[in-house]
This record gives structure tokens, C-alpha cells and sequence, in this order.
């Protein structure tokens, strides 16, 4: 263990002297840091500023030296012991307590019964708290209140170290040092109570600020005994002389460290000393750093003893002089760097045959913290964060979310960044299955294998961890694994120096309040979770796909369709889609139903089963059994299941099919193979997708299954799985023309219900709360800015990221709710009815056009029905659906604009859904047959689709909508806002910039009224702003 102990630091404004030695303090520091010291502590022992009544003094000097310097030293703020000296106490307030001053005085001189009588008086506590309330401020807020203004005991658990700090400064008065020598008092009562505080086991240190001579005799008749029975290693200061000592009793020995100053100009000494204690054995020894005026820097204190060191004892010199001696940075840095190409051949790898540096995007890390009002805080960390923190680290991920690649890069930035980090750290990466006990043997070879070959004894596995350089990770950890707890414990009992970095795969903990018990005593708990928007866009640039993908378009695919199909967004599964869409030659993303096929195959294929049984058991296999699986679930409604129950469906389904395997292990095969999860007793498939694709391999196998799952509006509450049964099916008509029944049933009934609001057949005859023309001009001006000002597809993400929610939920529920009532009846069987079109790519051309027009006539009749009842609910503040009346709660006033713009939104929110539904390229040439359109609603609809998939030609469909609309305010609002959101989600090709900002242009003017002149203008105006913008860019880009 190393501590830095200064004392007598003096600090005060406009001092050159000490500005200049404080300069070559930092300097001296940088120095013995590079040359391998590890400072575990920084220690202060008294006198931190010259007059605490200097306004802020000691924010100042917290400001400029002490954060400073303890950054320097990488150690944390509770890493930093204080004890006040005679000089951190207010004059002013001593003057202003006068007649408490004079109370101390009189307990002081009489006894120690006296004394500490008087201590425990509430004014007495008032009168010491007054006059060091500076000091007691900057305590706290270094993490270390002193809740007895006297002594302070710091535990620290993690270096199994007590100090007990004793705060002499409280007894001294006005009259000065002179005057108080051997008069200062402590209660020996209150010193024992402080050192009974110390953590048993834990090694005691003491500071104070004033020497043994400044004590009083009856104070040190009963104190100096009791120091040196408690004590190993005792630290003050004041008299600014440096003079280590070794006190020596029948029954214990303390070693006394006397540091100098850091401010005299008077020939007295300046410096500080490094304290170097042996873990094992009681060898301390100091090596003293002199500030050489002449010089202006600080190098070995051979003005204070032989060589600058002084040992505590002969044993103790021989013990530090056979030990090997730590690294340089640049040393240890050096051999990082020459060893990364090997700790890269077992770690710069993923699923796919890409290196794991190449493509790896830092996922989304948050650490929760506990703020005071009892509430949480996230704040997002980097990896450098993480590497750069000397904080012990617990990363808690569901499954697939990416801590064995996160550890794995971390462990080669380790090596790669050394020499940009403030000290080069070691890495050790250790995976948890090569756990093979917690005994000192097991634990060291663990250990010692995980870190790179060398021959050099400064680069060992102890030497590293005595100069404090040791960064163990270990991925993997299972908390509910007593050997894996067992592990930790014995890797922090064996190797307290070291930083512990450690993963464990347990669903997202979101509060500090459950913390797992993994064997760290004090860590951060940090949590990653799923890619955003944005980290997906920078996943699928470094992938690097074949040029046929535009980056737009793929990560709008992922992003979307992941998120309704409950497939996680983490770059696991992420890369496994890439790399299906890298091997997929003309592969559409858009139309998913192939790639979600090969996305389970491919997940299945990482773990082969075909060496645990003794069949074959191949791909196919294994979906027959675990469509068979998904049909028992289904026909129960039972998602998460008993482990007898998915046992019992597994026997059922090999005795059925005349096969016979170990139903246990093929349980557990699935399990490890990340197919099924398992809490407890409960089983369930890990993720919505498996479970969706499952159920549609089922329908696609199983007749009667698929018939059933039809009767009884079963099929509502499985819309995902009919999207994916109808892309694998391809010509299934019946079950697309039973989907239009259905809808046109529900539809029946619906108008029924809502006669009394449909007045209108039209949304384009609806009026829309008026507003001024001010208003319409922000609106459109709102958009053009968007739409000109050549935003970066980041700002984009983010744009989207904050209309939309990302979702976590990809696990499946336990049942499916029964869905009531013949409003949701009839939206679902509409989804049912659109997917099951979408995927039907096989079927006759003119019956895809019948089914198309009675798609769009479905959702345009939805965006009706939502723009009317909106505008009763505003209008009326009621509503009435059959024979139910509602009373609506609303403001008194509500702002036009906003719901304005909420109508508006209603329409373009309804073509998001359907694009999701209805989106493919196999309907290109009905999405572009203007009759099958009988609405402008229909045209906007089929419009809109087009547009999002951005066809050939998708702005010239644009222009025609816009020239049908032109009459109606409404639907040009609207086609702006769609343009909007397209723009957002999927970019402009250069290319597509100008002619697509015409028509954006366009609508603009005819949405303000202008005509002739004006009308051009505006169109111009548009338009030049982004041939401004894109010359500027030019000129910038050719600048670099």
C-alpha cells in the first residue's frame, strides 16, 4: 500500500511562491507515477489553508488543488484523509466564542476527567464546529463527515484500512503556536472511542495534526500509550520539519511520520513523503521528496536521510530492497502494445466471421443513482468511462445483450489506449466457465493464464498487482452460483489492490436499491441495454453491406419491424440480421418474412445439437419440435409454463412421431442454446420472435392447428404470427379471403354502433380548428427548416427517438388477453386482413387489386372514424358509442394550434401502421393503380405506402397526390407532415433532394394561398436553401 502524505500546505491567494511549488509539486507527482507508483491514499495532515476566514478559501483550494491532484492520482474523493490543523480554525469565530475559549482553556489545564466532561457540553461541540466549519464543510464533501467534531474514523473495507483522524486544531487560541505549545489537550476517552471504531481486522493509521511535544502531560501520560498500542503508522505535521521516528513498546511499535511544508520562505523544509506498507508483514518505510528552491523542483530528500528513504526497521530495509520493483508506464505501456496482437487472436471475434473491432458499437450503458429526494438518475457512460473509472464494476445485461463483446473490447482497449490513459492498467480477462475453485492455487492460475506471457519479473502477476496496475474481468458471473460468488470473494481477499470488472447475465436491475451479492464489497452497478436508432444506423455503417442496401432503409427495417416483432435490438441480434442480409443475394429488406426464417435458423445453427443425441437431429427437427411446442402453449394460452408441463409436451411429441431421445438434456440443450429461458420452475421461449415464428412454422405444418387458431377470433391476438405464416406460406387464399370476411362482418357492425358520428363519408370535408395565419406560416417553416437544413442522419435518429419509444418488452406474456368489444375486433381483423395480403405474393393479380382497394377503403374508414371522434370529444366534450354516454374531461381552453396539429397527426400515425403491415415491393404495381383508390383518403393511403418504400418514381406519385389535393387544406397539411417523417426515417439521396423539395415546396405555397409571382418565389426560396447549404458544404469539405 503506497500514501501520499502532505501537510502544511498553507494555501492562500496570490502567492507566486506557492504557486510555483504547488507547479512543481504536480510535476514531481506526474514523475514518480510514470516511474510505477500507485498511490492508494492521500493523506492531509492538518494546515490545509493559511486563513480559513479568506472568503471560499477552501472551495479554492479544492477547485485548484486538491481535485487536481487527486485526478492526478486517480483516487476517488473518499480516497483523501483529512484532520485539521491550527491554522484551519476561524480566528474570527474564536473571537466571537470568546467565553467558550476561555471554558477549553480552564477544562484543559485542569485534568483529563476535565477535559472530557467538557467536550461532551453542547456548546462546547457549537464552539468547535464554529471555528472549523470550513474544514468540516470540505470533509463532507469529500465523502467523510465528522459527526464528532474531535476524531474521524475512515473505514475502508476494500483495503481492510482504518485512519483515525484527531482534530487538535480545535484546542489552539490567538495567541499562536508558541503559546500554545504543550498545552493542547485531547480526551483519551474520546481518542479510545474512535479507535474502537475501526473495522475489526482492518490495519489502523492514525494523523493528527500537532506533534507529542505539543500535548499537555496529562494528555500524553494516557494518549501517546494509547496511539502506540493502536497505531501502526502515525502522521502530523506543524512544526514543518521532517522526523520519522519509530516508537517502540513491549507489546506493539508505531512508526511516526513528521512531514514538512509545502509554503515556507524562511529556510525551513519543504516537501512531502510517499509511504510504502507491506501488505503481509509490518514493513513501512517513507521515501521523503525535498522542494530544491534553487532547483524549482521537488526530487529525493537526501537532506532528510541516507538515500532519501527511511525504513522502519533493518528487516524492513532488506524486506523493500529485494523487492522487484514496479514498471514504468512506459514500460508496462510498451508490452500492452507488443502483446495486443495475441490478446486480439482470442478476443477480436464475433458470431460472424467479422472482427469484433471492426463493428463493434458501444451499446448503451446506465448506471442508476440514488439521489437524496429517495428517486433514481440514470447517466450513460462510455467505455471510456468505464476503463478510465477506478471504481470496482458490475455490467448486469439480459442474455444476447452484448457484455462478453463489451468485455472483450474493453479488454484490447486496455492494451490499445494505454498510452492515452492516465496510468496503464493490466487487463486479465477471464471467462467464468474456466472456473475451477476459490482456493489461493486455482484463483492464481486462473488469473495468471488470462494475462500475457513475459519473462520480466515487473510484469508478473504479483508485481502488477502491488504497483496497483491489475484490472480483473471475469464475464459471465451467475450470482445464483455459489462457485462463482466463492471466486470473487477469494480474487478480492488475495488481490485487494486489484479492479474488478465483472459481468453478470441477470435481467435489468433499474434501481441502486437491489444490488446482487457477488463477493465486492462497494462497486458500480452499470446496465446495458437495447441498441437505439442511432447506435443501429452506426452498426450498419461499419458492417459495411453490399451496395444494394441503402443505410436508410435497413436500419428503418430493423429499427420498425424489430420492435413489432419483439426481437431485442442488441447487436448480437443485429449482426445475426446483417449477416442474413449479407448472404442474401437481391434480397428486399422490406418484406421480412424470409429473413426472420433465416435470422431463427441462424440462431439455432450456433449451437448444433447433432453431437448431444444419438439421432440426427438437424435444423428442421428442431423447428418440428418447437413449432409443436409453440401449439400446446397456444392451445392453453399458457406462455410461461411449469417445467413438468413443457416436459410432459415433450414426451408427447416423440412418442407421437416414434422417436426416442432424452427429454431432459434436448430441455436443456434449448436452454443453453438461448431458445427457451428458465426463472425458477417456469420455462418460456426467450424471445416474442422465436415464439411468433414457432406458431407460424406450426400453422404451416399443421392444418387442423391453423384452422383452429382461426375459429373463435383466436387469430386477433396472433396478428405477428399470421405476418409471418402468410410470408412463409406465399398463396394461402383462403386464408386471406376468410381475413376479408371477417373484417367486412366487424365492419358492419361498426357502422351500426357509429351512425350517429358518421355524417360524413369524407375526412376532406371535415373543418379543422381554425387558426391564424401566423400559425400556418410557423407550420410550414417548422418543416422547411427540417427538410433544408441537410440535417445528419444522427439528428435524424433522434428526431425519431423522440416521437417514438424504444420498448424493452421482448419476453413473451403469459397469456394472451381475450380481445372484447367490436371497435378493436374490427382494427385487428383489418391488421390480419393487410398482413395476410402483403406476404400472399402468389395469388392472382386482380385479386390482390380487389383485396388492396377494400385495405385502403379499411384504413381510410379508421382515419375517419379517429378525425371525428377527436373532433366531438374537442367539440361536444362527449361521446357516445351505442348506448354508453361519455363525459370528457378537458380544459376549459385548449390551444388551437396544438390540436390542430394533433388532427393532423391522426392520419399520418394510421399510414405508420399500415406501412408496417402492408409494405412490400410485391405490391408495387397495385400500390401505383389510381383505381383502386375511390377516396382521397384511399389515394393518400396508397400514396403514402409508395412513398415509404420509395419506388420508383415515389416523388412523381407525390406531385400527382399533391395536385389531386390541391383543394383540400387538410390532406396537403397532412401530405407535408407524411413528407416529414419520410424525410426523417429514410434520408434523401442527392439525386432525390431537389425534385422532392419541389414538391415540398409546392405544397407550402399552396397550403399559405399564394399564386403568380409570389408563388414562384416561395417555390424558389425552398429550393436555393438547400442549394446554399450544399454549396457551403462543399466549400467545407474542400477546405479539409
Amino acid at each position: 500500500m503506497q500514501i501520499i502524505h502532505l501537510t502544511d500546505l498553507h494555501y492562500t491567494r496570490n502567492s507566486p511562491f506557492q504557486a510555483q511549488l504547488i507547479k512543481a509539486l504536480t510535476d514531481d507527482l506526474k514523475k514518480i507515477l510514470d516511474d510505477g507508483a500507485s498511490p492508494d491514499f492521500l493523506v492531509f495532515s492538518g494546515d490545509l489553508v493559511n486563513d480559513p476566514d479568506e472568503p471560499d478559501i477552501y472551495s479554492e483550494l479544492d477547485e485548484k488543488f486538491l481535485t487536481p491532484l487527486r485526478e492526478l492520482l486517480r483516487l476517488r474523493p473518499s480516497g483523501v484523509v483529512f484532520c485539521p490543523g491550527n491554522h484551519d480554525v476561524s480566528r474570527k469565530a474564536i473571537s466571537d466564542w470568546a467565553d467558550e475559549r476561555k471554558k477549553l482553556v480552564a477544562a484543559m489545564e485542569t485534568s483529563q476527567q476535565a477535559i472530557n466532561d467538557h467536550l461532551k457540553l453542547a456548546p462546547t461541540v457549537a464552539y468547535t464546529r464554529a471555528i472549523g466549519s470550513g474544514f468540516f464543510e470540505l470533509a463532507k464533501a469529500y465523502g467523510h463527515e465528522w459527526a464528532n467534531p474531535y476524531t474521524k474514523t475512515y473505514n475502508f473495507p476494500d483495503k481492510a484500512t482504518s485512519f483515525v483522524a484527531l482534530n487538535t486544531g480545535y484546542a489552539c487560541g490567538l495567541e499562536g503556536s508558541k503559546h500554545d505549545r504543550g498545552k493542547i489537550a485531547l480526551s483519551a476517552g474520546v481518542v479510545l472511542s474512535a479507535f474502537q471504531e475501526v473495522t475489526s481486522g482492518h490495519k489502523a493509521y492514525s494523523l493528527m495534526h500537532h506533534t507529542a511535544a505539543d500535548l499537555n502531560e496529562h494528555t500524553s501520560r494516557l494518549f501517546l500509550p494509547l496511539l502506540f498500542k493502536n497505531s501502526a503508522l502515525h502522521m502530523f505535521g506543524h512544526v514543518h520539519q521532517p522526523n520519522p521516528i519509530v516508537q517502540m513498546s513491549p507489546s506493539a511499535t508505531c512508526f511516526t511520520v513528521q512531514g514538512g511544508a509545502l509554503y515556507e520562505r524562511d529556510g525551513q523544509y519543504n516537501g512531502y513523503s510517499i509511504i510504502s506498507l507491506a501488505e503481509a508483514e509490518n514493513y513501512a518505510s517513507t521515501a521523503y521528496r525535498t522542494y530544491w528552491v534553487d532547483r524549482h523542483e521537488f526530487d529525493i530528500g537526501t537532506n532528510v536521510t541516507s538515500g532519501g528513504i527511511f525504513y522502519s526497521t533493518p528487516a524492513a530495509q532488506s524486506y523493500w530492497a529485494n523487492l522487484v520493483p514496479s514498471a514504468s508506464n512506459d514500460d508496462v505501456s510498451y508490452w500492452l502494445l507488443e502483446t495486443l496482437p495475441s490478446v486480439a487472436k482470442e478476443l477480436d471475434k464475433t458470431m460472424t466471421a467479422k472482427q469484433l473491432r471492426d463493428v463493434f458499437v458501444e451499446p448503451i450503458i446506465k448506471k442508476s443513482r440514488l439521489e437524496d429526494d429517495g428517486g433514481n438518475r440514470d447517466q450513460r457512460l462510455s467505455v471510456a468511462d468505464i476503463i478510465k473509472s477506478p471504481n470496482h464494476t458490475v455490467i448486469s445485461a439480459a442474455s444476447e445483450y452484448g457484455c462478453t463483446s463489451l468485455l472483450a473490447f474493453i479488454t484490447m482497449a486496455y492494451h490499445e489506449e494505454c498510452v492515452n490513459l492516465p496510468k496503464a492498467m493490466v487487463p486479465a480477462f477471464i471467462d467464468a466457465r474456466r472456473i475451477k475453485g476459490s482456493y489461493e492455487a486455482a484463483v492464481n492460475k486462473v488469473i495468471r493464464d488470462a494475462l500475457p506471457e513475459s519473462e520480466d519479473r515487473r510484469l508478473k502477476l504479483g508485481a502488477l498487482h502491488d504497483s496497483g496496475r491489475l484490472v480483473i474481468i471475469v464475464d459471465d458471473v451467475n450470482p445464483e452460483k455459489p462457485a462463482h460468488v466463492s471466486f470473487i470473494k477469494a480474487v478480492r481477499n488475495l488481490y485487494p489492490q486489484a479492479r474488478l470488472i465483472v459481468a453478470i447475465k441477470l435481467n435489468l436491475l433499474d434501481t441502486e436499491r437491489l444490488r446482487p451479492i457477488i463477493g465486492i464489497d462497494n462497486y458500480d452497478l452499470l446496465q446495458i441495454v437495447a441498441l437505439s436508432r442511432g447506435k443501429v444506423r452506426t452498426f450498419v455503417e461499419k458492417w459495411h453491406l453490399p451496395p444494394r442496401y441503402q443505410t436508410d432503409t435497413v436500419v428503418d427495417e430493423i429499427h420498425s419491424r424489430f420492435q413489432a416483432l419483439g426481437i431485442p435490438q442488441t447487436a448480437a441480434y443485429v449482426a445475426i440480421y446483417l449477416a442474413v442480409l449479407e448472404e442474401s443475394e437481391g434480397y428486399d429488406p422490406l418484406n421480412s418474412s424470409t429473413v426472420i426464417e433465416n435470422f431463427v435458423e441462424s440462431s439455432l445453427q450456433k449451437h448444433k445439437p447433432q453431437f448431444l443425441f444419438r439421432s440426427s437431429f438437424d435444423y428442421r427437427n428442431q423447428i418440428d419440435y418447437l413449432g409443436a411446442i409453440a401449439e400446446s402453449m397456444c392451445r392453453e394460452n399458457r406462455f410461461i409454463v411449469a417445467y413438468e408441463d413443457l416436459y410432459k409436451w415433450t414426451k408427447e411429441h416423440f412418442e407421437g412421431i416414434g422417436q426416442e431421445h432424452d427429454h431432459s438434456k434436448l430441455i436443456r440443450h434449448f436452454i443453453d442454446a438461448k431458445v427457451f429461458a428458465d426463472e425458477g420452475n417456469s420455462i418460456y421461449f426467450r424471445y416474442n420472435i422465436f415464439l411468433s415464428f414457432f406458431i407460424a412454422h406450426r400453422m404451416q405444418q399443421s392444418v387442423s392447428f391453423r384452422n383452429w387458431m382461426l375459429q373463435d377470433n383466436r387469430y386477433v391476438n396472433y396478428i405477428s404470427e399470421f405476418d409471418i405464416y402468410c410470408g412463409l406460406s406465399r398463396q394461402d387464399e383462403e386464408t386471406l379471403e376468410f381475413f376479408g370476411n371477417e373484417f367486412a362482418t366487424f365492419e358492419a357492425k361498426l357502422e351500426a354502433l357509429l351512425t350517429p358520428l358518421s355524417w360524413t363519408d369524407r375526412l376532406e370535408t371535415l373543418s379543422v380548428p381554425a387558426v391564424k395565419k401566423t400559425d400556418v406560416e410557423a407550420f410550414t417553416k417548422s418543416i422547411e427548416t427540417q427538410l433544408t437544413k441537410a440535417a445528419s442522419p444522427e439528428e435524424r435518429d433522434e428526431e425519431i427517438s423522440k416521437q417514438v419509444a424504444d420498448t424493452e418488452d421482448v419476453k413473451p406474456q403469459a397469456q394472451r388477453p381475450e380481445v372484447i368489444g367490436t371497435l378493436p375486433n374490427w382494427v385487428l381483423s383489418l391488421r390480419a386482413y393487410t398482413v395476410a395480403l402483403k406476404n400472399l405474393e402468389n395469388i392472382p393479380r386482380e385479386k390482390k387489386e380487389r383485396h388492396l382497394s377494400k385495405i385502403l377503403a379499411g384504413w381510410s374508414k379508421l382515419i375517419l372514424y379517429a378525425c371525428i371522434v377527436f373532433k366531438n370529444v374537442i367539440e361536444k366534450r362527449r361521446l357516445q358509442i351505442g348506448d354508453i354516454n361519455f363525459e370528457i374531461e378537458l380544459p376549459p381552453k385548449l390551444d388551437a394550434r396544438f390540436l390542430r396539429m394533433f388532427f393532423l397527426t391522426i392520419p399520418v400515425y394510421i399510414s405508420e401502421v399500415m406501412r408496417r403491415d402492408l409494405g412490400s415491393q410485391k405490391l408495387s404495381l397495385q400500390l401505383k393503380n389510381d383505381s383502386l383508390a375511390k377516396s382521397l383518403s384511399d389515394s393518400f393511403l396508397q400514396t403514402a405506402t409508395y412513398a415509404d418504400l420509395k419506388l420508383p418514381e415515389y416523388i412523381n406519385r407525390l406531385r400527382a397526390f399533391q395536385r389531386k389535393s390541391k383543394d383540400s387544406h387538410i390532406f396537403l397539411e397532412i401530405l407535408l407532415l407524411k413528407m416529414r417523417g419520410i424525410f426523417l426515417r429514410l434520408g434523401l439521396q442527392e439525386n432525390e433532394q431537389l425534385p422532392f423539395l419541389a414538391v415540398a415546396a409546392e405544397i407550402s405555397a399552396d397550403i399559405k394561398g399564394l399564386e403568380g409571382d409570389e408563388r414562384t418565389k416561395e417555390i424558389d426560396r425552398y429550393t436555393n436553401e438547400l442549394r446554399r447549404l450544399g454549396q457551403v458544404n462543399k466549400l467545407r469539405d474542400n477546405m479539409q
